[in-house]
């Protein structure tokens, strides 16, 4: 019989992947989309309840008034000789709230619970999002050594098939006995690509729970 040849194309695909490095890289939270959007929802709320705020505060106002008044016993609209009399008055108004709307109260009340509320779904997300990479990062290394094994295990197999296959051509064994051989051989040549599809599965995993898609 010929010698038995298979290519692997999955280990093309494993070339791109250094699982230890993968593993090992840092996670912050402060880079994912999702933590972001939650950010900025928090500082839009902040603005809304300084404004709500705001309606307690006083308010000052000022103002300037200008008028002429022309006096004599005589009026001289267009007289050169009209004397003209300036009036200029200049004023400031602060109103200042003794006592705020039941409403406002409750506006204010509002906001600051929307605020509040925010910020625990930031927390929980920050340690939802924390626990979703630690878990994505063990279940990585776990397929890698999985196909650590599966890979030994090929290996072992495919030596035990050569030497079958050379003692089948000497009439040693039988073709049953070698087919027992070629069939295990392709059982864990089967788990091997299972346990690669894992180790990329994996990978895919990781990369979106940090953000990296």
């Amino acid at each position: 019989a010929d010698s038995l040849v298979l290519t692997d194309k999955l280990t093309d695909l494993l070339k791109a992947v250094d699982v230890q490095q993968t593993v090992s890289e840092n996670f912050s939270v402060d880079n994912h989309i999702q933590y972001q959007l939650l950010q900025t929802q928090e500082q839009l709320q902040r603005l809304s309840l300084k404004r709500e705020k705001a309606t307690f505060l006083p308010t000052l106002s000022a103002f300037y008034n200008h008028q002429e008044s022309m006096m004599g016993n005589e009026i001289k609209w267009f007289d050169a000789d009209g004397k003209w009399f300036p009036a200029n008055i200049v004023g400031v108004n602060l109103n200042i709230p003794l006592f705020g709307s039941g409403q406002k109260i409750a506006r204010v009340a509002q906001q600051k619970i929307a605020l509040e509320k925010l910020q625990n779904q930031e927390s929980l997300l920050q340690q939802n999002l924390v626990m979703q990479v630690l878990q994505a990062k063990s279940d990585l290394q776990t397929a890698y050594n999985s196909l650590l094994m599966q890979e030994s295990s090929r290996e072992l197999s495919k030596k035990m098939l050569n030497h079958a296959e050379q003692r089948y051509q000497a009439g040693m064994i039988s073709e049953m006995e070698y087919t027992q051989f070629l069939t295990q051989y392709f059982n864990t040549l089967n788990a091997y690509y299972q346990a690669t599809f894992q180790v990329l599965q994996a990978k895919a995993k990781l990369d979106k729970a940090m953000n990296k898609f």
